[in-house]
């Protein structure tokens, strides 16, 4: 391993250090003659301007300008969305109501009390009392005044029958 010896070179001496007085704690200065002093805001400075001009035309700004944009049109979509399923939502409401005010109401003439014999059915009672009326109408209407969940009917159970 070799050693290089090294020496301070002769006349290369540092720079001598100076000491500097500190500044007063507050500066005055007296604005030039017959010129005011304004005050602009530091955006509408030129360089300041361009800076910004420069920033925009970057292509990650213009990245997130489209990827903003497309932010927007989801949004749209998805407002667009809420408001299709709200009017359906409306729609059904409305027929709903509309359904349940047409529906004909339960029976209210009068009523004679039958017992079931075996083999009897709801449709052929329904059949047998000849009411102008269309049969399923009849059908719902002895379920409605007997309180009937089924078709089913038991030999010997009373129920009672529309006349008309």
């Amino acid at each position: 391993m070799s050693a290089a010896a090294l020496s301070p070179q002769d006349g290369a001496q540092r720079p001598q250090l100076w000491v500097v007085p500190d500044l007063p704690a507050r500066v005055e200065s007296a604005p030039k003659a017959g010129v005011e002093a304004t005050v602009r805001h530091i955006r509408t400075a030129p360089s300041v301007i361009e800076m910004e001009r420069a920033r925009l035309r970057h292509p990650s700004v213009r990245a997130r300008r489209q990827t903003d944009a497309m932010h927007g049109t989801a949004k749209k979509i998805l407002v667009q969305c809420i408001a299709y399923c709200f009017a359906l939502f409306l729609v059904v409401a409305l027929g709903a109501g509309v359904g349940m005010v047409l529906q004909p109401g339960t029976y209210s003439g009068q009523a004679v009390q039958h017992s079931v014999d075996t083999g009897d059915t709801l449709w052929g009672l329904a059949a047998s009392i000849g009411a102008e009326r269309p049969i399923l109408d009849v059908i719902e209407d002895i379920k409605a005044l007997n309180g009937l969940e089924g078709d089913g009917l038991v030999a010997g159970q009373q129920i009672i029958l529309p006349v008309e």
